[in-house]
């Protein structure tokens, strides 16, 4: 079974998409967290395949968080996902390593086919 860990600070946004993945229950687990001090925990305790990663959110954002991971050489890909899309943000994802770019609000279908393809669905 694959993991994929949702990193959001809309709690109402990702319980949505974790309810939106239920078609997918018997082949990946869905993992929550509400911040990325919360998704480093959780991703130093337990083996994760896929981050669907927010941006901006309190405590350490989006961006932290992907700098933290690699300073510590974990390796997970990444699709970052942002309300707040300029080129800026697109460029640094990119330079960053992350597998994509999306902006909210997401198109499910797109979402999907990327979990799909990288986690190999």
């Amino acid at each position: 079974m694959k993991t994929l860990l949702i990193v959001d600070d809309e709690k109402p946004f990702v319980l949505s998409l974790k309810d939106g993945f239920g078609s997918y229950d018997s082949r990946l687990h869905v993992a929550v967290a509400f911040n990325g001090e919360e998704a480093l925990h959780y991703i130093m305790q337990h083996p994760v395949d896929l981050i669907l990663l927010d941006l901006k959110m309190p405590i350490m954002d989006g961006y932290e968080l992907v700098e933290r991971l690699k300073s510590t050489g974990i390796s997970v890909p990444i699709i970052i996902m942002t309300a707040y899309g300029t080129p800026f943000r697109e460029r640094w994802a990119k330079a960053a390593g992350t597998v994509a770019y999306l902006e909210k609000p997401l198109d499910f279908t797109e979402l999907t086919h990327l979990l799909e393809t990288h986690l190999d669905l």
